[in-house]
């Protein structure tokens, strides 16, 4: 048996029993920790440090000067002293603005005041030269006038301060959405020309994070914290458990590349900050408001014939924060010790829920009429009609008036015919061997409809669109739906002395939202992955609940050495169930066919799947919902971590440790409720897919026995240390290093995850469930040697990060910066999840081809190994890595700005491969079943040991079956019944590892304006982002899944060119007016942000498959292996390339970039139509750069102050998102142009490769906010 090295670092289990006695208890065991034994450990870096060293005037160092830091909202007081070196460093600052005091008898006092302090800031005061005097005699500069070198690491990074929070509207209440506009930041790859996230709809676990993709790593290398807090979905690493308010937060700050040790996240990072109380009293009371009456109508509804969705958005909110004060007593009365921030905000939403399109059965197609005409028929013929051929030996069946060729989707556009069909008789005088002939009419034998499929035809929504005016859809919706929120945030700071300083924080938040559409598979649409699809028969009630807390202590031990302990803990919990389950439950409904397998309670199952794969039917893809009517996820990630600061000479020298759990309990989604694929090309079918829906002839169908509720955790503990360096006044080095212990995920529930060991398999062994035999795959419960994690780990990854900081001149003018990090993230669950189901014994039976509805049962269901198994390789002990590395340089330009121009590159490797189609190992390569030995000997059926040949209409099953490098062993070929004939065989053997990798590199521009009436975020990327297609875990399939390295390519996270552009401008103040002039003329101001980014590569981002569903055609002519064709025939994969693995590629005659007209993107000409048996084409096409993004946010404010103070001001908001109402080109789902299909006449389709469909309309937002 195969030998697993395991290690474990804690396992404390009962956490995810009660977030409350939870938190209480680490609060507890953390503070008792903190006072009595200070032990060195670090967490999620969100204090800053600042260093400095005092001189003389004459140059010469001044040791032993008291240096005091003052926060300038709190009055909170650090004091220490210069070293010998004349340095001092103030470790663990909170983010705020100060005044720091420097002080030594005999000179004067040097002071200097709003220096501002970010999250993970590493700033250093220059100039702190002391002049001789009396103390009393002070020398006061402004921050401003301090050169606070922002260079002082090599990091890059981009800062969003409050300024820019407060002042630049953005399209939700999200902070984190500001991700948008920073520098190599790229939408992921879609189908649709926009951003994938909704942030417009306010909802808990929905974020930024996830939708894009910076320097070119995968979207799951993209981390947030907030507060110190780990809000990622540790599901998908996506989303956000809290959603970080744009009201209540101070600052946003996002990592890119090599940034230091003491972070325990990467290799990108969202740090949000949030609010804190100081010693006045300040807050705000404010209203959001949007409504449809003002917005533009989007080009998806007016395409579609729909008035402008009636969606409202009404999120009031105030916040409050000062000194904690009890009325009575004299509690906190010198306002210095206790201060408090409370927010709240509620999120009322009626949502704009997009366009869905689709094609549905029409009323008479469900009565069994599909012979409908369009409404004005040409010639007023009927639909068929039928005319002889010249020789009248035939008749030739006209279909040009039937309403259904109009359909979008090729099996919902044929005439149905066969036994369930009437037919009529026709004369052929012509062929006296045959004088008469049946032709189909299109309408239904009476009582031929099958019951069941007659319902599920009933459950799609009427048509309610003339389809020769959308695109060949006759349904579209565009409806609201409401999707509600409530959230609350509070944080105390209490200064326990000037030495030891704490602050804990919370936030709650809670949903109440529907959703129409199937929330595993995301939302609907046009341009939805799941389209073509509808809404559910019942809407899906979402009732999200997220909690978080974080503390944090820090204590200044003695001027050189400081400590910061940091504990937060987050809670998820995501249940939904539908609001009618008697809309879609089978036995409310009437289906009464069999089930493959017995389940509890089975009339409570939902309908099935439905599916045409994309292909005329619309998609129904629910699955889940058997486990007490709901879908659930719950999620806890609690974390334990500190920092100890030590300065010695001019070393800030870090030591640190953090420890996470992170436990994902959610269930696996299985098809119980089954799939059915409705499909022209099956056998058995009709011609139509609808009418086989009708007649209950599926193309296939399959079920999951049982599904399970998977518990998995993880944990990680780091330790850490990093030493900053100020070699010399000029140059600054930091180095680390960070020793990471990422084990994998376990299985709490004891049963491990399956794990393939290629020696069993040849011996016949492995683990057994129900008697079942898994030949070659074992796990924890059935062989206790296998660990439950089903593959290796590592006691750590070492990741080492250096910086530098050089300031070529000594004025801060001019600074190089630059260095290089290796970062190690964690899978997110999902990446191990299709391990886990055979282990309990929960698997899919076999895909049941060309059976009816009314077969179904037991009986085909006597399968003992599922045909399709994934599995760990159990000496995979890799996490996926990203080496990210930078040089800058970084120029103060006029107007107190600063350009930065820099080279950003990066590096991605041991990416896991769990959501393509690499690294099947029973997979057929090219010009396998040519000379495989597979096929049926027709004088011994069923023997098949035959050479195969070329056959150009393909290979049966069990041929291929046979022809597979894993079909020996316990595998039974032909054997089994017409349904299963290869009982116990392998049809995939999917083997999760970690293989894949990218690459990035760009040049960067930034200048950026943060003080002054104008203020300013600018950026510009040129970038390329290459690796294996498929490398993000999109779902795309690469083309050749049996040699990774051909599958090289450009990345759909390519985005050439980015430009982002944030602004704030103050109109000059009027003064000399009288006061109505003033009031009317001054508080005038505007923002906005401007973006753009070229598209996506199409055959990468947008295609359906990256082959844009080559229809090609072998010519005739053609001799191949002995054979001669007489006539054309379609190209398929096996009949070119001998295998049903990899897809059949096309051959390039040009450069398809070439030659384009007006909204072309894709030269459809430079591909050959024809193919040559043998030969595979292009797999990978010239960089197709498909319709470029344009956004433009405007925003006009109105200030009235009140009285002497600034502070008090009543604010009007009146923003315009997309405010020029620019609508973008793009493709969508399905979309016809996407099809690179030829006829036998070798002509194109005419649509290929133009985007003729546009998205994106003005939204107007009114704000009204009142400050003190």
């Amino acid at each position: 048996m195969t030998r697993i090295a395991r290690f474990s670092i804690s396992n404390i289990d009962f956490l995810r029993k009660s977030s409350m006695v939870a938190v209480w208890f680490l609060a507890t065991a953390l503070f008792t920790f903190a006072f009595l034994c200070q032990p060195p450990a670090q967490a999620q870096t969100t204090s800053a440090t600042l260093t400095g060293t005092v001189f003389d005037a004459s140059g010469a160092v001044v040791p032993d000067a008291t240096v005091t830091l003052k926060n300038e909202a709190s009055g909170d007081l650090r004091t220490t002293k210069s070293n010998a070196e004349g340095y001092f460093t103030f470790a663990a600052v909170p983010p705020a603005t100060y005044t720091i005091v420097v002080e030594k008898e005999n000179f004067k006092t040097w002071q200097a005041k709003s220096i501002v302090l970010n999250s993970d800031d590493k700033r250093n005061v220059t100039g702190i030269k002391l002049e001789p005097g009396m103390a009393k005699e002070t020398v006061v500069v402004e921050g401003a006038d301090v050169q606070i070198t922002p260079t002082e690491s090599g990091e890059k990074s981009t800062l969003i301060n409050e300024h820019i929070l407060q002042n630049v509207a953005i399209v939700g209440q999200n902070a984190a959405e500001f991700i948008k506009i920073m520098p190599g930041m790229a939408f992921t790859g879609s189908v649709s020309n926009q951003s994938s996230y909704a942030a417009q709809d306010e909802r808990t676990d929905t974020g930024p994070v996830g939708s894009f993709s910076a320097n070119g790593t995968r979207t799951g290398a993209l981390d947030i914290t907030s507060d110190g807090a780990h809000i990622i979905d540790p599901g998908c690493n996506c989303g956000q458990a809290m959603n970080t308010n744009a009201d209540m937060t101070a600052e946003l700050k996002v990592m890119t590349s090599n940034f230091g040790a003491d972070e325990a996240k990467g290799p990108v990072v969202i740090s949000a900050i949030g609010k804190s109380g100081g010693q006045q009293f300040h807050g705000e009371a404010y209203v959001y408001g949007r409504s449809w009456h003002l917005n533009a109508n989007d080009p998806q509804n007016k395409d579609a014939g729909f008035a402008r969705p009636e969606s409202k958005y009404f999120y009031p909110g105030f916040n409050i924060g000062g000194p904690l004060i009890i009325p009575g007593t004299n509690f906190n009365h010198n306002r210095d010790k206790v201060f408090f921030f409370f927010g709240t905000e509620y999120y009322k939403q009626n949502v704009d829920n997009g366009v869905y399109h689709a094609v549905v059965p029409t009323a008479a197609m469900r009565q069994g009429n599909f012979a409908e005409l369009k409404a004005n028929p040409p010639n007023g013929l009927g639909c068929p009609y039928y005319t002889q051929n010249a020789t009248q030996t035939d008749w030739i069946q006209h279909t040009e008036n039937c309403y259904i060729r109009s359909f979008n989707g090729y099996a919902v556009t044929g005439i149905p015919g066969g036994p369930s069909f009437q037919t009529i008789t026709l004369p052929t005088p012509g062929d006296p061997k045959n004088p008469t002939k049946n032709y189909t009419t299109g309408v239904i034998i009476p009582g031929a409809a099958d019951p069941n499929g007659s319902i599920l035809a009933n459950i799609y929504p009427v048509p309610n669109e003339d389809p020769t005016k959308l695109q060949g859809f006759n349904y579209a919706n565009g409806e609201t739906r409401y999707s509600n929120m409530l959230q609350f945030r509070g944080r105390v700071d209490y200064n326990i002395s000037q030495s030891t300083k704490l602050y804990v924080s919370y936030n709650h938040q809670h949903d109440n939202a529907l959703n129409s559409l199937d929330v595993l598979w995301g939302p609907g649409g046009t341009n939805s992955w799941a389209a073509p699809t509808t809404p559910y028969p019942t809407p899906i009630v979402e009732s999200s609940q997220s909690d978080v807390v974080t503390a944090n202590l820090t204590r200044v031990i003695n001027p050189s050495l400081t400590n910061e302990v940091i504990f937060s803990y987050t809670y998820l919990n995501l249940p939904n169930s539908f609001k009618d389950p008697a809309k879609v439950q089978r036995g409310s409904l009437g289906l009464n066919y069999k089930l493959l397998f017995t389940h509890p309670n089975q009339q409570n199952l939902i309908f099935p799947e439905m599916t045409g794969w994309g292909d005329g039917i619309s998609n129904m893809l629910n699955t889940g919902f058997e486990l007490n009517g709901t879908v659930y996820a719950k999620k806890t990630l609690p974390s334990v971590a500190d920092n100890l600061i030590k300065v010695w000479r001019t070393h800030t020298t870090k030591f640190g440790f953090y420890w996470e759990r992170t436990w994902n309990e959610q269930p696996g989604n299985g098809s119980v409720n089954g799939s059915i694929a409705f499909a022209s090309w099956a056998g058995g079918s009709s011609g139509n897919a609808y009418a086989d829906m009708l007649i209950g002839q599926t193309a296939q169908y399959s079920e999951l026995n049982f599904d399970v509720v998977p518990a998995f955790r993880y944990i990680t503990a780091d330790f850490y240390a990093t030493d900053s360096w100020k070699i010399s006044r000029r140059f600054t080095l930091d180095y680390g290093m960070r020793f990471s212990h990422l084990g994998p995920w376990v299985d709490t529930t004891g049963y491990g995850f399956a794990a393939w060991n290629p020696s069993l398999y040849s011996a016949d062994q492995g683990g057994s469930v129900g008697g079942a035999l898994f030949p070659g795959i074992e796990w924890n419960k059935a062989n206790s040697s296998t660990p439950l994690s089903g593959s290796g780990s590592r006691l750590f990854f070492y990741n080492p990060r250096v910086g530098f900081a050089w300031d070529l001149f000594g004025t801060g003018r001019t600074v190089l910066r630059g260095g290089y990090g290796m970062y190690h993230f964690h899978d997110e669950q999902n990446v191990q999840n299709g391990a886990y189901g055979i282990v309990r014994g929960s698997f899919a039976s076999p895909t049941l081809n060309n059976q009816t509805i009314a077969s179904l049962g037991p009986s085909l269901a006597s399968v003992k190994i599922p045909s399709g198994v994934t599995a760990l390789d159990p000496k995979d002990d890799q996490e996926p890595r990203t080496q990210s590395y930078s040089f800058t340089v970084a120029e103060r330009t006029p107007w107190k700005s600063v350009l930065e121009v820099a080279y950003v590159g990066s590096k991605s490797d041991y990416l896991s491969n769990y959501n393509n189609n690499f690294d099947q190992i029973n997979d057929i390569g090219i010009g396998t079943m040519f000379n495989a030995n597979t096929c049926p000997d027709s004088s011994k059926p069923p023997n098949y040991n035959q050479p195969c040949g070329w056959k150009t209409g393909g290979y049966d099953s069990t041929a291929v079956a046979h022809a597979r490098p894993l079909w020996a062993g316990p595998c039974t070929i032909g054997t089994g019944t017409a349904a299963n004939p290869n009982p116990n065989c392998l049809g995939t053997l999917k083997i999760i590892d970690h293989k894949m990798y990218s690459n990035y590199n760009s040049l960067q521009v930034t200048w950026n304006k943060q003080a002054g009436h104008l203020t300013f975020l600018t950026n510009y990327t040129f970038g390329k982002a290459l690796g294996i297609r498929s490398e993000n875990g999109d779902g795309n399939q690469g083309a050749d899944p049996t040699v990774l390295r051909s599958n090289y390519g450009t990345l759909p996270n390519n985005r050439t060119h980015i430009f982002n552009l944030a602004y704030v401008y103050e109109f000059p103040t009027v003064h000399n007016a009288n006061r109505f002039v003033k009031g009317a003329a001054n508080g005038w101001q505007i923002s906005g942000i401007t973006q753009y980014q070229t598209g996506a590569d199409l055959q990468a981002a947008v295609a359906a498959n990256g082959n844009f569903n080559y229809s090609g055609y072998i010519p005739a002519g053609t001799t191949f292996m002995g054979q001669t064709l007489t006539s054309a025939v379609q190209a398929s994969n096996q009949n070119v390339l001998g295998t049903t693995d990899i897809q059949l590629m096309p051959a390039l005659t040009c450069d398809p970039r070439q030659g384009l007209r007006a909204n072309q993107y894709i030269n459809g000409a430079c591909f050959s139509s024809l193919v040559t048996p043998g030969k595979q084409g292009n797999i990978i096409f010239p960089t197709l750069t498909g319709p470029g993004f344009f956004n433009t946010d405007m925003s006009l404010f109105k200030n009235f102050t009140f009285g002497q103070s600034e502070n008090r001001k009543l604010q009007f908001r009146f923003s315009g998102y997309n405010f020029v109402n620019h609508p973008n080109r793009t493709f969508i789902s399905n979309d016809s142009a996407l099809n690179l299909t030829f006829n036998s006449a070798g002509v194109l389709n005419p649509n290929f490769g133009y985007a003729t469909n546009t998205i994106g309309h003005r939204i107007i937002q009114g704000m009204v906010k009142f400050s003190w």
